[in-house]
């Protein structure tokens, strides 16, 4: 399978931004001063909920996951299993941006591994690009960038070694929650 793809899809917000500003309203966010990430700007907040453990947030990572598999059906006529390794949503606001990254750690293998992104909050654009997610892809063994404009509902799937950032967005917030997770064929059927 080639490591250069992207699914995008939709999923609905309703069930997903009460349980998301709950987190963000209880938790502490990351101190992006003395933690360096993708995120940039001075409006910029991130965070971290790979540890939570409560039964709503069980639930809407359970819910994910299931989209995930049907996207990843639709894509690949396969089924997998997968378990999560990262969690954390992202508040933007003027200027903001995410810096060209992958979700590579160290030495980690991410080959199975798959990243996601919902975009929860997206203000409104006032030319094709404002706010945007862009990622690189090689084809034809050049390296290539696109970029996907988009709205609230939004939902990205692609491996976590793809190159991806956002464009500096304007006005107003921007909010992504994102979910990585390790798959592996599911092999039961």
């Amino acid at each position: 399978m080639s490591m250069y793809w992207i699914i995008k899809s939709t999923v609905k917000l309703d069930g997903i931004l009460p349980i998301v500003d709950n987190l963000t309203n209880t938790l502490d966010p990351i101190d992006l001063t003395e933690e360096k990430r993708s995120t940039q700007g001075s409006g910029s907040q991130q965070w971290q909920l790979f540890t939570v453990s409560d039964n709503s947030w069980m639930e809407l990572v359970e819910a994910i996951k299931h989209k995930i598999k049907q996207e990843w059906k639709k894509k690949f006529n396969k089924d997998i299993l997968l378990a999560l390794k990262g969690a954390w949503t992202v508040k933007g606001e003027e200027h903001s941006y995410h810096t060209l990254h992958s979700h590579r750690k160290g030495n980690t293998d991410v080959s199975k591994r798959i990243s996601t992104v919902v975009y929860l909050h997206m203000p409104q654009r006032h030319r094709d690009g404002d706010g945007a997610f862009y990622f690189v892809t090689e084809e034809n063994s050049k390296q290539v960038s696109y970029h996907i404009d988009p709205e609230p509902g939004t939902f990205i799937i692609m491996p976590s070694n793809i190159l991806h950032g956002s464009y500096p967005q304007p006005a107003g917030l921007r909010q992504t929650l994102n979910l990585d997770f390790e798959w592996k064929e599911n092999d039961s059927k």
